[in-house]
């Protein structure tokens, strides 16, 4: 789903040398997203999955 809640096909795949250059640009990512949410509704939720996902958040 994109940020409206409707369904998008299937992005890129992205694969990275290292765990800081993915956490580097998924910060980034979020942010843009974070961004683009609070425009458009006044607020921004995410939901994380949990596991190694949440140390690479720091």
């Amino acid at each position: 789903m994109d940020i409206s809640g409707e369904i998008k096909k299937r992005g890129d795949v992205r694969i990275y040398d290292t765990k800081d250059d993915l956490a580097t640009d998924l910060a980034d990512y979020v942010a843009e997203l974070s961004e683009i949410a609070v425009k458009e509704r006044g607020y921004f939720a995410v939901a994380l999955s949990g596991g190694s996902l949440i140390s690479l958040m720091g």
